[in-house]
């Protein structure tokens, strides 16, 4: 994705230019499609997706752990994305996770 910048014959990445807000990648479509090339990077990174799942979680604990009371709001929009993209069963223990802190602010 994102090669419509490139030129033949080069990589392309000393003309690259951010797309203007007009363009579709302004558009939600757009964006949905550059977060899941941004989660291929992140995974190609860590070099698997289990790892990069495992490494999520290590992080979402320890931001849930180090912030009294935390509004995981967005902890839970940024898991259901994961979910769409990795299934439900390979971050069930972050969703658990989530959902204990929840609980515990009720209690």
């Amino acid at each position: 994705g994102g090669g419509g910048n490139r030129r033949r014959g080069g990589s392309g990445w000393d003309e690259w230019e951010p797309e203007p807000v007009e363009s579709e990648a302004a558009s939600s479509r757009g964006r949905r499609r550059h977060v899941e090339d941004e989660l291929g990077h992140l995974i190609g990174i860590y070099g698997s997706k289990e790892l990069f799942i495992n490494e999520y979680r290590n992080m979402l604990a320890e931001r849930l752990l180090s912030k009294v009371g935390y509004d995981n709001d967005r902890e839970m929009h940024t898991l259901e994305l994961l979910k769409l993209r990795f299934g439900e069963a390979s971050l069930h223990k972050c969703e658990v996770m989530l959902k204990d802190i929840n609980h515990s602010k009720r209690i």
